[in-house]
């Protein structure tokens, strides 16, 4: 009797313990607590794309050393590397990769409670379809085994991108205006007003030179900017077919302003005619006072812009241009005329 009463406790003594035992276990996987504040913002959430996941998240249970956080890349994620694993609040042995699409921290010392924590995973590629995927994370003992401490789900969406797409039409305003007597151009002072569509410069002085400018305004939307020339018919011709030739004497030259020599014979030194321009942007700019002349009927750049603009402001949509005349005592009688042509050429 006595026997079997020793036999009993015994039985009773090593089903306590395994019981106990038992029940510690579930104890520690029900009371896995929830890590709060948790959330991946992720940089590229396109199908198939390579991403970088930032997972921040606050402890709910202190750790140790040696415990671990772990954030498990299910649902098609690949390129899930160790090697691209950053950890960050606390002090951290470094990233490992314990499983497939697992990355690891594991503590270096103590985490206390309510520390904010960030893992950071870059180069993770997308899964190929669009859903929800999720992140698990969790918190726990050393060892892939060990039981959960604290745990927590982040989600995010991968989606196809949205293509956006929108028309701008080109847009192109030119105009001339008119520029009063008086009006400084390049260093050179307009004797006479202009017009719109016309430079009537009248009856022209022997040895004085007679100045007029038109005001040019280029409005565009043009990305690459513009450019403005100005082009000649012919040299300035009268009825009997002589001329007041380019600046300067007949042969086009850019320089500062001079009179016509005047010799007697040379019919391309009697007068001459060139222009100017206040646009500092050119390609080729006018130094003060500076002209040219035409080369028969060579387009002439006057103006020159690399972007848009608004046809308001100075070299950058807004120029004045000048012509200039004077002649000797040597040049032939008559009504002289030509025509000018501008030509605006915006790039888009």
């Amino acid at each position: 009797m006595q026997k079997h009463k020793k036999t009993l406790a015994l039985l009773a003594i090593l089903s306590l313990v395994v019981t106990n035992g038992f029940y510690s276990s579930l104890v520690n996987i029900a009371n896995a607590g929830s890590l709060t504040s948790a959330k991946d913002t992720i940089s590229n959430s396109n199908v198939s794309a390579s991403a970088t996941h930032v997972i921040k998240f606050t402890t709910k249970t202190a750790l140790i050393a040696g415990d671990e956080i772990q954030a498990n890349f299910a649902g098609g994620f690949t390129n899930v590397l160790a090697v691209n694993t950053t950890c960050t609040g606390a002090a951290f042995a470094g990233g490992t990769l314990p499983a497939a699409n697992t990355v690891n921290c594991a503590a270096a010392g103590v985490i206390a409670t309510n520390t904010v924590l960030t893992i950071t995973v870059t180069g993770v590629v997308n899964p190929g379809t669009a859903g929800s995927q999720i992140i698990s994370l969790n918190s726990k003992h050393t060892g892939f085994g060990s039981p959960a401490i604290d745990r927590a789900d982040v989600m995010v969406a991968i989606i196809s991108n949205v293509a956006v797409s929108a028309y701008v039409p080109s847009s192109l305003l030119f105009t001339i205006s008119p520029v009063a007597t008086g009006t400084n151009v390049n260093n050179g002072v307009t004797t006479s007003m202009s017009a719109t569509t016309s430079l009537a410069f009248g009856t022209l002085t022997v040895g004085t030179s007679s100045i007029m400018a038109q005001q040019l305004a280029v409005t565009t939307n043009a990305g690459y900017g513009y450019t403005v020339t100005v082009e000649q018919n012919q040299d300035l011709t009268s009825n009997s077919g002589a001329i007041i030739d380019s600046f300067k004497d007949g042969t086009p030259t850019r320089s500062v302003w001079s009179a016509p020599l005047g010799t007697l014979d040379a019919t391309t030194t009697y007068g001459h005619m060139g222009f100017t321009s206040d646009d500092a942007t050119l390609q080729a700019n006018f130094a003060a006072g500076e002209y040219d002349g035409f080369i028969g009927t060579t387009p002439e750049e006057v103006m020159y812009h690399t972007g848009p603009a608004d046809g308001s402001t100075q070299n950058k949509g807004l120029a004045k241009v000048a012509y200039r005349i004077q002649i000797s005592a040597l040049q032939e009688a008559g009504d002289y005329y030509n025509t000018l042509t501008y030509v605006a050429t915006p790039t888009y």
